[in-house]
Formats: structure tokens, C-alpha cells, sequence
């Protein structure tokens, strides 16, 4: 209560926020119609057009906060997050060898929801760029949902399982593919299943869980 909110979403929903602002005495910042005055031409260091809504999100909640910030050293802070936090799998472009051939480009990106999806397919129909999807998820999700998402942009897919006790199967989720993805295969081994994939397409993006990236990263 009489916090300000800082508050990143679309207009149909803005009076849903403005109504519970005025209930709380909470003075009401929306990230589109809200000037940023003191943090200016910071460069984002992760790519896509979310990433620029998140960043305007914190530079407005970091002016409002009162605190005495420092221009400069914040702006270099934010450009060196990836280096200072360790923050990885943001349409992350990894650079990595395929086991034999000629190696395409590898994006790692720890999407996991609807929402995330959609960021991603908006983000690579902006670039005009079709990728090979390798993907796996936990198993409470809502996987129908993101693979329809996942086929408005992508060339084909490929299932992989993580090695945690939530995973859906490989399997189980090749056969939901098969719904949007007429050739989805299932290669449980994450390592593997990329080795396949980006020796014969131009841009492969491994996606759909923090533990799929993470253990990518680990054995990699």
C-alpha cells in the first residue's frame, strides 16, 4: 500500500491495475506511457522486442525507487548483466561445434509458457527466420498450447528430455508434436538431438525449460 507499481501490460487490461492502484493509494506507473528522464540510451544486452519491455520496466521502477543511482554506473551495470549475473538462455547465440559437418547456429532460450512462446515466435518472424526446434518441457505444462505457438514459426521439431524427475517423456512429447510437426522425432539425449539437427539446418533454437538449457550448458 502507496507503493508505486510499475506495470508492463497491454490496454485492455490497464483498468484492471488502475482500479486496485486507487484501492491500495498506490501511485500508478504504466512502462508505455511513462518518460524515462535520468536512464537514457542504455544499451539492452539481450535481443527481442520483450527484452526492450523488461528493460523500460526496470529503468522506470529504478527511477521511481528514489534511490541515488548513478547515471553511469548504472548504465554500465545493465549492459554487463549477462557478464555480472551469469544470466544465460535470453535468445542466447551460442556458438557451438555440431559432432561432424558444417555447423549452423545454435540460440539457446529457457522459454517455458505461452507467453514466452509467443515472444520468441514474434521475435524470429520479425527476422524472417524459420528455425529447427528442439524442445522439451516439464510435464505440468501446457504443452498442446505451446506447440501450436512453436508451429507458427518454426521448421520442424525435435523432442528431448531433460534429465530431472519433472520431464515429460521424449516420447509422449514427439507424439504431441506429431499434431503440428508431421516428421517430430524424439532424441532424449539433448546433446545429441542438437549434434542432429544443426549439421543440416541454418538456425537451431533449444528452448523449453531452464533444465533442457542448463544441462545443454553443463555437458557442453
Amino acid at each position: 500500500s502507496g507503493s508505486p507499481a510499475i506495470v508492463n501490460v497491454v490496454d485492455e487490461i490497464k483498468d484492471v491495475f488502475r482500479k486496485k492502484a486507487d484501492e491500495v493509494h498506490s501511485p500508478i506507473y504504466f512502462t508505455d506511457e511513462t518518460p524515462i528522464k535520468d536512464f537514457k540510451n542504455i544499451i539492452n544486452p539481450f535481443l527481442g522486442a520483450h527484452q526492450d519491455q523488461n528493460l523500460r520496466s526496470a529503468l522506470i521502477a529504478l527511477e521511481k525507487s528514489g534511490l541515488p543511482l548513478d547515471p553511469i554506473k548504472t548504465k554500465t551495470g545493465i549492459e554487463n548483466t549477462i557478464q555480472l549475473t551469469g544470466l544465460r538462455g535470453r535468445l542466447e547465440d551460442y556458438p557451438y561445434p555440431p559432432a561432424k559437418g558444417k555447423a549452423g547456429k545454435l540460440i539457446l532460450d529457457v522459454a517455458h509458457n505461452p507467453d514466452a512462446f509467443r515472444a520468441l515466435r514474434d521475435h524470429f518472424l520479425s527476422l524472417g527466420v524459420k528455425p529447427f526446434v528442439i524442445a522439451g518441457f516439464a510435464n505440468d505444462k501446457d504443452v498442446d498450447s505451446i506447440l501450436s505457438i512453436i508451429a507458427e514459426f518454426a521448421c520442424g521439431f525435435i523432442a528431448v528430455q531433460a534429465n530431472n524427475h519433472r520431464a515429460l517423456s521424449a516420447a509422449d512429447l514427439a507424439e504431441e508434436a506429431r499434431k503440428h510437426f508431421k516428421n517430430a522425432t524424439s532424441i532424449p539425449n539433448i546433446v545429441e538431438a542438437v549434434n542432429q539437427a544443426i549439421e543440416s539446418n541454418q538456425t537451431v533454437l533449444l528452448t523449453g525449460s531452464h533444465y533442457v538449457v542448463g544441462e545443454f550448458l553443463q555437458l557442453t
